[in-house]
C-alpha cells in the first residue's frame, strides 16, 4: 500500500487511520474529478488485492500459506490443520474482514485481535458495509487464496 500512497508526494498519510480512511482523505487533498477519483478508486483496490497477494500468498494448493492464515486467524500450532481442506474449513468459522488482515502491521505473525473477529457472518456484513472494507469478488488479480475466502456481503 506504500507504494500506492508514494505516487501522490503532496499527501501525508495520517499514519492512524484505515487504508479506507486514507483513500477518503487522499481523494478530498487531490480535489478529484469524479472520473480522476474513479480510476483512482480501481487502483487503490488493485493495491489492496497485491498487498494482500503478496502477504498470504496466491497458491490455493501450498498448505504453507493456508497454515499461515491459520495462524493469523489464532489458529495455535497444537491445533493446526494437517491439510488444505481442514485449514479451508477451519478457517470459514471465522469471520474477519480482510482488509483488517492487510492494515496489520506488514510482518506481524500474531492473531488477529479479538475485536477484529465477529460472532457471526451477519456482524462481519454489517462492519464491512458500515466501513466500506471490502474487496471486489471480481477482482481479475485477485489470487486463488484471496478468492477462496472472499464472502457474499453486499446482498
Amino acid at each position: 500500500m506504500d507504494t500506492f500512497f508514494a505516487q501522490y508526494p503532496t499527501f501525508t498519510r495520517p499514519s492512524a487511520s484505515g487504508l479506507v480512511a486514507c483513500f477518503k482523505a487522499l481523494s478530498v487533498s487531490q480535489a478529484w474529478t469524479p472520473e480522476d477519483e474513479k480510476t483512482a478508486k480501481l487502483n487503490f483496490k488493485a493495491a489492496m488485492v497485491q498487498e494482500f497477494n503478496n502477504r498470504y500468498g496466491t497458491n490455493e494448493k501450498d498448505l504453507e500459506s493456508w497454515r499461515n492464515l491459520c495462524r493469523v486467524f489464532g489458529i495455535g500450532e497444537d491445533e493446526m490443520p494437517e491439510s488444505i481442506t481442514k485449514c479451508k474449513k477451519e478457517i470459514a468459522k471465522i469471520h474477519v474482514n480482510l482488509v483488517d488482515l492487510i492494515e496489520l502491521p506488514p510482518h506481524s505473525s500474531g492473531p488477529v485481535t479479538a475485536a477484529r473477529i465477529f460472532p457471526t457472518l451477519k456482524a462481519l456484513k454489517k462492519y464491512t458495509k458500515k466501513t466500506g472494507k471490502y474487496f471486489s469478488r471480481n477482482d481479475a488479480k485477485a489470487g486463488g487464496i484471496l478468492k477462496s475466502l472472499l464472502r457474499k456481503i453486499l446482498r
